[in-house]
């Protein structure tokens, strides 16, 4: 009997293992008492009480209620003894009963163990009763499930912790690589930019003349060359775009800026310096023609001229003569007239009324020599002094509409020409001075950076 009351005072007290877990202190009691039993040993009765008939782990629970009484039956509960106990009766004193060791004290503290113990150790026995595992093993197969819990735990903050790090290093790289290649992009951009600044010296300088023959003979030559500079200058443009994107350098962007700037004012200097070339030769080629018709204008006068001198002799052969003059002379300012009048049209806001109107009073006064040589020929002399008369007074009107004539009677087409390149050399201009501008600033980059 000693020996089974050390084994229940040992499971009665608290062990390290089961720190702060009631439900273990419980069941190292019960379960003390239990293995008592079990080996037929004898336990005190007040050591078992509630080992009998009525089942511990049945005690019906409420929540927040006390447990319900225990059962009756004739007046008493019967142990595994076969003892009956007297049943206590509020009437009726206690009976003194003798003291009780430690063991057996904390046996029948085990056994009138609160509700919420019970309840916890009936999961605990049913989930031992399935994993067919002692209490221990039960309670060390927990233990190492929530060291299992936490070590999971662990190494998933870990695994996130090198995933975060992963792409951090992998945003780096990449964001390095783009650097990198936007620099390389940057750099070959303004190279190629530069590819085309001989071909623009070139197309200044033909500007300086625009009408001159160089102007033409540029155009003629270097006509593929400016659509490839053209094509080359917007590839520049989306070069020093894109990568923009990926500098991080505020000179870097900088430069790329003066590269967009530069490409920009290169391509306007292209357009514009073309166009005012085009304009300027097809200008040169109305000029040279409106100076040559007018060179006929003065050819005529000059065959009316000669013309009336032949008039004024008294043969049928000076007068046949003079008629074939003046007719020539009459059909080349008809020419020249229809001339004129094309060549006002080519250009938008060119005037040449005053051309015009001289010629209208010119033809009209050839037209009084052509009927005064044919009224000489038919020996009337009155019809050939009028229309002789009509001549002269139609020859003063137009030597004087020829006194509002330029000097240069081809100047008109000039100074449309200017009206009209007028917006085209500013844009020029603008342009060569942003060009300028970008280049003295990619010098200074390129210089710096080694390129």
């Amino acid at each position: 009997m000693r020996k089974s009351n050390d084994k229940l005072t040992h499971a009665a007290h608290i062990k390290r293992n089961t720190r702060g877990t009631s439900n273990e202190l419980s069941f190292s009691v019960l379960d003390a008492v239990k293995n008592a039993l079990d080996e037929g040993k004898d336990v005190p009765s007040d050591q078992v009480r509630g080992f009998g008939r009525i089942r511990l782990f049945t005690l019906p629970l409420g929540l927040g209620k006390k447990p319900a009484a225990t059962p009756k039956k004739d007046g008493s509960l019967p142990v595994s003894s076969g003892a009956a106990l007297p049943p206590a009766s509020s009437g009726t004193p206690e009976v003194l009963k003798p003291p009780r060791s430690h063991a057996e004290s904390a046996a029948a503290s085990a056994a009138a163990a609160p509700s919420v113990p019970v309840a916890s150790a009936s999961a605990f026995s049913r989930s031992q009763a399935r994993s067919g595992r002692t209490s221990q093993e039960e309670i060390a197969w927990r233990k190492g499930r929530r060291r299992k819990r936490r070590v999971a735990a662990a190494a998933l903050c870990v695994l996130l912790l090198i995933g975060l790090a992963a792409a951090g290093v992998l945003y780096l790289y990449n964001d390095t690589l783009r650097y990198q290649q936007n620099a390389e992009r940057l750099g070959a951009a303004a190279e190629n930019l530069a590819s085309t600044d001989q071909l623009l010296l070139e197309l200044d300088d033909a500007l300086q003349d625009p009408l001159g023959e160089e102007a033409a003979a540029f155009l003629d030559s270097q006509g593929a060359a400016l659509d490839a500079a053209e094509g080359t200058l917007k590839d520049v443009g989306i070069q020093a775009s894109a990568a923009t994107e990926g500098l991080r350098e505020t000179e870097e962007r900088e430069a790329a800026d003066a590269l967009m700037t530069g490409s920009s004012a290169r391509l306007t200097m292209l357009r514009e310096g073309r166009a005012i070339l085009e304009d300027g030769v097809a200008a040169a080629e109305l000029y040279d023609t409106l100076a040559d018709t007018w060179q006929n204008v003065v050819d005529a006068d000059e065959l009316g001229r000669e013309a009336a001198e032949l008039a004024s002799q008294d043969s049928r052969d000076a007068i046949g003569l003079s008629k074939e003059k003046t007719q020539q002379a009459y059909d080349a300012l008809v020419q020249a007239r229809s001339d004129v009048a094309y060549i006002e049209q080519q250009v938008e806001g060119m005037d040449l009324s005053a051309h015009l109107a001289y010629l209208d009073k010119k033809i009209e006064s050839f037209e009084y020599a052509l009927a005064s040589d044919e009224a000489l020929q038919n020996r009337d002399t009155a019809t050939a002094v009028e229309k002789n008369d009509a001549y002269n007074e139609a020859d003063r009107a137009a030597a004087e509409l020829a006194a509002a004539l330029p000097e240069d009677p081809a100047q008109p087409v000039l100074d449309a020409y200017e009206d009209l390149a007028a917006s085209a050399i500013e844009s020029y201009e603008a342009a060569r001075s942003q060009a300028s501008t970008s280049d003295a600033f990619l010098r200074d980059y390129l210089g710096s950076s080694g390129k």
